[in-house]
């Protein structure tokens, strides 16, 4: 499957990933509306799909305290990134996360979602390459997406992750096969704070 290019720099990342420090600041000092940390002008523009990763930086493992994310950006980037985090601020302290400085912030940027329906159902396996590719399911109202890394930190393969990705959907192991499941293939660009309310890095 060829290569799906995205192209975002460190600066770009880095400036995304402060508008989530900046959300998460205004929501500190109880600013707590979304009309409030939301963009009133025009940012930048796309179909990228966005998500974040937030990760306890006291965790030799760097253990993940929660994902949120869109597949596809309805809006610009900078106001889906604080809409994601307004949501991740009220989750994260919900669950007793604070302060915030305790946590490394990862972006993803994900690349057009490209369907698999011109493809014969029993090649998709060879067709995933794990680490490179995220599967997103759809049925009816059932849709979960997994991103790139979890195959490898979970050790699956191509069909362990179409088979987990349907099962987060609310589905069987084996709805992928059923022509009447949609299965979609993305990549990402990740990067991650080097440190909290650091610069980003993609290493």
């Amino acid at each position: 499957m060829e290569g799906l290019a995205i192209v975002t720099t460190i600066e770009e990342a880095t400036r995304l990933i402060g508008l989530v420090r900046e959300t998460f600041s205004t929501m500190g000092k109880e600013i707590g509306t979304l009309d409030e940390v939301r963009l009133s002008k025009s940012g930048l523009q796309g179909q990228e799909g966005i998500y974040l990763v937030f990760r306890k930086t006291d965790s030799s493992s760097k253990k993940e305290l929660l994902t949120l994310g869109y597949p596809v950006a309805q809006r610009t980037l900078e106001d889906s990134i604080r809409e994601l985090s307004y949501n991740a601020y009220i989750r994260l302290k919900e669950t007793g996360e604070a302060p915030f400085s305790n946590i490394l912030i990862e972006l993803h940027i994900l690349s057009p979602l490209v369907s698999m329906a011109d493809k014969n159902v029993v090649e998709y396996g060879k067709l995933i390459t794990i680490g490179k590719h995220g599967v997103l399911i759809e049925r009816n109202f059932h849709t979960a997406l997994i991103l790139p890394y979890t195959a490898i930190q979970k050790g699956w393969d191509s069909i362990d992750l179409l088979s987990e990705c349907c099962m987060a959907a609310g589905l069987s192991p084996d709805a992928w096969l059923d022509p009447g499941t949609k299965v979609y293939v993305f990549e990402d660009e990740v990067f991650r704070e080097l440190k909290p309310e650091g610069r980003a890095t993609n290493q």
